[in-house]
């Protein structure tokens, strides 16, 4: 199977993931554009993440970090001014070495199109990050669900089915000990009214 490249429009997503508020205190646009990398990065797996490149406009930029970092090894940009993501991220789309590996996770019109004309594949934030929000639920569900053989009995369980079924083997025993006497293994005295 080939990779499978991700370009996010990281404010789209932030609206499409619910993370967006209306208005923004002072860090406020910073723990929002954390809390949606930490998102991604629980619910991508590793590769995914390695071929995940997130380009946020440069409102707020952190302070502390470079316009270009690595995020739990998904590849995270700021465009050099306000509102110049959706350049950049039609730079990257036009550059792409394999645009028919390419995704492009926005609900604008503008890098839908660049995407299109490309042949790279295109989807709307909301309705990419529930179809992954589902996807995760769906591991965890399997991953969180033992199934009865995988599941351990509790001392309690365990003592209440030894109680119930604790003599099976005295049972079996005198089974096969009657068998071998010519005897019935089992007289059901319900057949005898």
């Amino acid at each position: 199977m080939s990779q499978q490249y991700l370009i996010i429009d990281g404010y789209n997503l932030l609206h499409g993931a619910g993370l967006a508020r209306p208005q923004y205190g002072p860090g406020d646009l910073e723990r929002c554009r954390h809390k949606l990398l930490r998102a991604l990065a629980s619910r991508l797996t590793a590769e995914e993440r390695k071929l995940t490149t997130i380009v946020f406009d440069a409102w707020d930029p952190p302070p502390e970090r470079e316009r270009v970092f690595h995020f739990e090894e998904m590849h995270v940009q700021f465009a050099e001014a306000p509102g110049e993501a959706d350049a950049v991220i039609e730079e990257l789309i036009a550059l792409h070495s394999a645009p028919k590996q390419l995704t492009v996770v926005s609900g604008d019109r503008r890098l839908q199109v660049a995407a299109k004309r490309r042949k790279a594949r295109f989807q709307d934030s909301e309705t990419w990050y529930q179809q992954l929000d589902r996807r995760e639920f769906a591991d965890q569900q399997v991953k969180s669900e033992p199934t009865a053989r995988e599941r351990e009995l509790t001392q309690q369980e365990t003592e209440y089915w030894l109680g119930v079924f604790g003599d099976v083997d005295q049972i079996a025993d005198d089974d096969a000990s009657s068998a071998r006497q010519g005897l019935p293994e089992v007289i059901d005295d319900d057949e005898f009214d």
